[in-house]
């Protein structure tokens, strides 16, 4: 007390207004200006603010002898940053909780993982990618859509069958691109990249196949259709472009290119050759041994030029069962006869596959082929390529 007389360094207490002050106009300001930070970099710069706010009131002091209780207006902005961390934690769960509901409904609840920890995935733009698309229509459903006549019934009925194939999609990673009525257009290998994505594919037009009849089941239980529902799949892999297309304000994410195309023309080649899932060979080379198929032909479908080598799918390798396995390699044994233009032993190979399975309909085509080569031997420019006339 005498050296602060003496020396004249008298203590000049600041009034409890200073501090209201600082906190009415300081604080929102803060908050303003680091609205826009992630969480993380928000949190610090709110505990290095009021830091530097002690230290400085204590500089204050020091160099002008100015009092400010800076510790009440410290504890009431730690108190405030972190009250406004817990309340933007809260939100952002429920925000994610959101996204994850909504997206689940259109991809896999993995994907949505990975789109929540990088939101990026979700911008305007595209890319190319090396993926699969596949692209299922139900037989004759103009047909099952005018006998039920009541549109209430028929969108029954689409939900009960759009559903159980989504989720199949679903849970192999797939991404539900869009539904055209009973048409479902789906993609495996964005906007997460997976490495088995043709094989994916592949196990999802199987696994519809089997559950067809526990579907149809349901279906005609309830009288939601006249007749039963049965699917057309097709399958491509190749380079595709993925993305987010449209506007800022209103975008979808979608697939387009060439390969695209060729899964929606494969689907309707089935009814050509009376199967029900069709794949390029380029999808079914990139799964290996896992499948059992058989090669059919080699087409060109409407509006692609470049022959593909059809691939009708059975069932997975491991579970299929013995008949058609036996049934898949005398077909194979024949059409190598067929392509040597052997016609007669191919005749006899395809009559021995439609007497393991007589409603083998690609082998009752063959056999009327074989049969009219017998009488008519194609031109020796022959090499084998059908053309499609119609999609």
């Amino acid at each position: 007390m005498l050296d602060t007389i003496l020396s004249e360094s008298f203590i000049t207490p600041l009034g409890s207004w200073w501090r209201i002050i600082f906190l009415i106009i300081f604080m929102p300001l803060l908050f303003v200006f680091t609205s826009g930070l992630s969480p993380v970099i928000r949190a610090s710069t709110g505990f290095f603010v009021t830091l530097a706010v002690f230290i400085g009131a204590i500089l204050l002091f020091r160099f002008t002898g100015f009092y400010w209780g800076s510790l009440g207006a410290v504890l009431s902005m730690v108190i405030a940053i972190i009250t406004r961390e817990i309340i933007a934690y809260n939100g952002s769960e429920k925000e994610k909780s959101f996204i994850r509901a909504a997206f689940s409904t259109y991809v896999s609840g993995d994907i949505v993982k990975e789109i929540i920890a990088d939101p990026s995935l979700l911008q305007l733009g595209e890319s190319k990618r090396y993926m699969t698309a596949i692209f299922t229509d139900v037989r004759s459903f103009s047909t099952i859509s005018e006998a039920l006549g009541d549109p209430t019934r028929l969108v029954s009925l689409l939900n009960i069958y759009l559903s159980a194939r989504s989720d199949v999609v679903l849970a192999e990673k797939g991404t539900i691109d869009k539904f055209e009525g009973d048409a479902i257009i789906t993609f495996f290998g964005a906007p997460v990249d997976l490495p088995d994505h043709a094989l994916r594919a592949c196990i999802s037009a199987i696994k519809m196949k089997k559950v067809k009849a526990e579907l149809n089941k349901e279906i005609m239980e309830q009288n939601f259709s006249p007749m039963s529902l049965l699917t057309h799949v097709g399958i491509n892999t190749g380079y595709m472009v993925a993305g987010n297309m449209g506007t800022a304000n209103k975008m979808n994410y979608t697939i387009m290119g060439n390969a695209v195309n060729l899964s929606v023309r494969l689907e309707g080649v089935n009814k050509q050759y009376g199967a029900w899932i069709l794949a390029s060979e380029d999808t079914v080379r990139d799964t290996g041994d896992a499948l059992l198929y058989r090669k059919l032909d080699r087409v060109r479908v409407v509006g692609i030029n470049e022959p593909v080598c059809l691939c009708e799918l059975i069932d997975m390798a491991e579970t299929a069962d013995e008949i058609d396995k036996k049934r898949v390699f005398v077909f194979h044994e024949a059409l190598d006869l067929f392509e040597k233009r052997e016609w007669k032993p191919a005749v006899d190979g395809f009559r021995e596959v439609i007497s393991i399975k007589s409603d083998d309909e690609p082998s009752k085509i063959y056999l009327e082929r074989s049969n009219k080569f017998i009488k008519t031997p194609p031109a020796d420019t022959w090499d084998g390529v059908y053309n499609m006339t119609s999609k």
